[in-house]
C-alpha cells in the first residue's frame, strides 16, 4: 500500500489520480457542498474523454487555489482518497471527502490518511487542520480518536472538528 499527493504525481500516478479525482468531481455526492458548487458542470466531465480534457486543465486551477487529494493504492489501484484545501492566508488545512474502497474499509486507512495530512500541514507550516464539515458520523469518531492520542500525534484537539497542529 502506497499513498502520494495528486499535485506531486507523474507518469502513470498522474494519469490515474486524474481520472480518478475527475471520475469524483463528475459524480459528487447529492447535496454535497461540492455537488452545489461544480452544479451543472459536472455533466461535460462525464463525457469519455472530453471530461478528462477538460478536467486536465481544471486541476491546474484547482491546485493553484490550494486543493489537493491524497491518493491510497494498492498495487497500482486507488482504494482510497482524501480530498483537501491549504488556505495558506489562513494558515488552515480543510480535509473533505474521504473515500475507501468498500473491501478495503475497517482498517484504518481514512485514519491513516488524515494522520498524513496532520503531517502535511505541519510540513507547510500550517497551524490548523479541520476533519471534515462536521455533521458526517466518520469525522465525529476521528476526531475522537485523535481527542485521545493528542501527544502521540503533536496535536491539541478543538471544537468543530479542528485540531491545532503543535
Amino acid at each position: 500500500m502506497k499513498s502520494y499527493f495528486a499535485s506531486e504525481s507523474h507518469g502513470q500516478e498522474r494519469e490515474r489520480s486524474l481520472d480518478y479525482i475527475c471520475g469524483m468531481a463528475a459524480y459528487p455526492d447529492k447535496g454535497s457542498e461540492f455537488d452545489s458548487k461544480i452544479g451543472c458542470r459536472k455533466y461535460g466531465l462525464r463525457i469519455p474523454k472530453l471530461g478528462n480534457l477538460i478536467f486536465s486543465y481544471l486541476v491546474v486551477v484547482f491546485e493553484r487555489s490550494g486543493y489537493d487529494v491524497l491518493i491510497l493504492e494498492d498495487d497500482e489501484r486507488i482504494v482510497g482518497s482524501n480530498a483537501f484545501q491549504i488556505h495558506e492566508k489562513k494558515g488552515t488545512l480543510e480535509a473533505f471527502s474521504v473515500k475507501v474502497d468498500e473491501a478495503y474499509r475497517e482498517r484504518g486507512l481514512a485514519r491513516q490518511m488524515h494522520e498524513k495530512l496532520i503531517e502535511r500541514a505541519r510540513q507547510r507550516g500550517i497551524g490548523m487542520l479541520r476533519i471534515g464539515a462536521g455533521g458526517h458520523e466518520f469525522d465525529k469518531r476521528l476526531h475522537k480518536n485523535f481527542s485521545s492520542r493528542e501527544s502521540e500525534l503533536g496535536i491539541k484537539s478543538l471544537p468543530d472538528y479542528w485540531v491545532k497542529v503543535l
